[in-house]
C-alpha cells in the first residue's frame, strides 16, 4: 500500500498508524470546525457586556437607561465624545454605519439625554453632537469595560508564542476572507 505522506510502500502496521493518523486530524478538523461555529455564536457578547457595565455602574439614572441601551449606541456616544461637536456624517465615516442608522441611535441617544444635539446660528441644517455630563459619565464607565476587556485579551494571547500567534493570525484571516456556501452553480 503507498503511504500518501511519502509514497513510500508500507506495511500493514504503519497502514494502521497513518489510517490512525488520519482519524486523529479528521477529528482535530472537526474540532476546527466546531471551535469556528461557536467563535461565531460567541460573537454576541452584548449581554455579558450590559451584565459587567451594569454592575460597574454607580449611578442609579445610568442604571435605568442601561436596561435599554445597546453596545452600538455605546459605540456611537463615544465617538461624539472623541470628536464633539461633530456632525452625523463624521460618526458614520468614522463608525464605517450607514448615516441613516446613526440617525436613529442618535435620537435614542438625545432622548435619553446623553447627547444634545446643536445647530449652527443661520444653519437649521447642520446638526452637531455633543455629550451631556449624563453622557460622558457613561462613556467612562464604558471605557472601564474596554480597559477590563483589554486585560483579559492581554492575558488570554500572551499563553501564546510568536510562531502560533502568526498561524493564528494567517488563520483568521484567511476564515475572514473565506465563505464556506458555494452560491455558484458549477
Amino acid at each position: 500500500m503507498s503511504n500518501l505522506f511519502t509514497g513510500n510502500i508500507i506495511g500493514y502496521n504503519n497502514q494502521y498508524s497513518v489510517m490512525k493518523g488520519y482519524e486523529k486530524l479528521d477529528k482535530i478538523k472537526k474540532n476546527i470546525l466546531d471551535g469556528y461555529i461557536k467563535l461565531i455564536e460567541k460573537n454576541n457578547e452584548e449581554d455579558k457586556e450590559k451584565t459587567w457595565l451594569i454592575q460597574n455602574c454607580k449611578n442609579e439614572e445610568l442604571l435605568i437607561i442601561l436596561q435599554d441601551i445597546t453596545i452600538l449606541m455605546l459605540h456611537v456616544l463615544d465617538c461624539i465624545q472623541k470628536h464633539q461637536p461633530v456632525k452625523g456624517i463624521t460618526i458614520a465615516t468614522e463608525l464605517n454605519m450607514q448615516r441613516g442608522t446613526i440617525t436613529k441611535i442618535s435620537r435614542k441617544l438625545v432622548e435619553k439625554k446623553l447627547i444634545t444635539k446643536e445647530y449652527l446660528p443661520n444653519n437649521n441644517k447642520e446638526i452637531y453632537f455633543k455629550t451631556t455630563d449624563l453622557g460622558n459619565e457613561l462613556c467612562n464607565v464604558h471605557r472601564m469595560l474596554h480597559e477590563e476587556i483589554n486585560k483579559n485579551y492581554v492575558k488570554f494571547i500572551n499563553k501564546y508564542s510568536n510562531q502560533e500567534l502568526i498561524f493564528l493570525n494567517k488563520i483568521l484571516n484567511d476564515l475572514s476572507n473565506t465563505s464556506f456556501v458555494n452560491i455558484d452553480k458549477i
